[in-house]
């Protein structure tokens, strides 16, 4: 019966390292939001990539743009947050909802 286990337990744990060494070789689907706020007008980029064991691959890219600029706004700025509102839209239709806590988001 001991020796059963043990075989059985190996067998396991052999499976478990071959589906962990697999899972990496699998591409998973990543996204990152950045955001152009500039005077002229503000801008966002969508990216997903394909993240795996060999390296990162860009795979998709939107591009939206509005304006006037945030500078439009200096003595508004509760209105300058809000004219980003559509841009952030376009990001929340693209990126799924299980994605997002780990999706990066850069303004600049």
């Amino acid at each position: 019966v001991t020796a059963s286990l043990i075989k059985m337990a190996g067998v396991l744990i052999v499976m478990g390292m071959i589906f962990f060494a697999w899972n990496q070789y699998i591409p998973k689907k990543t996204y990152a939001v950045v955001i152009d706020a500039g005077s002229t007008g503000s801008r966002i980029h969508v990216y997903q990539f394909n993240a795996g064991f060999s390296g990162v691959e860009l795979k998709d890219e939107l591009f939206e743009q509005l304006k006037p600029g945030l500078s439009s706004y200096a003595k508004e700025p509760a209105m300058g947050a809000a004219s980003l509102k559509p841009l952030l839209k376009h990001a929340l239709d693209i990126i799924p909802k299980s994605e997002m806590p780990k999706t990066p988001v850069m303004i600049g």
